[in-house]
């Protein structure tokens, strides 16, 4: 399949008055575009929904982290995953303190969704690249190696230059499930 970019500039987008607002047609994209292909789903797995605080704020609480079950059809796997998201997106976007919202990007074997630990994963469906540093510069060095990106997320930070930071997702021909893959 072709891969293009699929521009998600802010899944939740801080704007100056610091209002805060849920774009829920590109989280729901952003779900389709990792997980729409499959393989995964007829298992029985979970995905870790997660909001970050800025370091030292407070630690997280109760709703921070939501874990939803994936485990039958598709479409109502990646619908389950693209509510939670969004419920997790709006509830964080009520939040006084400085925030991250995660967008879901792996499926664990876990049922308790705060142990996203490495022994807990079951599925990735994508390769996920982090680029703090110059994100058209990221894209330009992986095209080569990996082509286009099947989903590019501006995360609405800067770096030190006051380049864009980001993410790059290349979803895989058929989700890894081992650490090997």
């Amino acid at each position: 399949e072709p891969r293009r970019e699929r521009a998600i500039d802010a899944v939740v987008s801080t704007h100056a008055e610091n209002c805060t607002t849920v774009d829920e047609d590109q989280l729901t994209e952003f779900v389709v575009a990792l997980f729409g292909a499959g393989g995964w789903q007829e298992k029985g797995a979970y995905v870790s929904l997660r909001g970050f605080y800025e370091p030292g704020q407070r630690k997280p609480e109760k709703g921070d982290i939501v874990s939803v079950k994936v485990n039958g059809d598709l479409t109502r796997s990646m619908d389950a995953i693209a509510a939670g998201a969004i419920q997790l997106a709006t509830y964080m976007a009520t939040r006084e303190e400085p925030y991250n919202f995660s967008p879901p990007v792996a499926l664990f074997n876990n049922p308790k969704g705060w142990q996203a630990r490495n022994e807990d994963l079951c599925y990735a469906p994508a390769l996920s690249v982090d680029v703090d540093d110059d994100y058209e510069a990221a894209k330009a060095i992986l095209k080569p190696l990996l082509g286009e990106p099947t989903v590019g997320v501006h995360s609405g930070g800067l770096n030190a230059d006051g380049k864009p930071k980001g993410h790059l997702h290349y979803r895989l021909g058929k989700p890894a499930t081992t650490s090997e893959e």
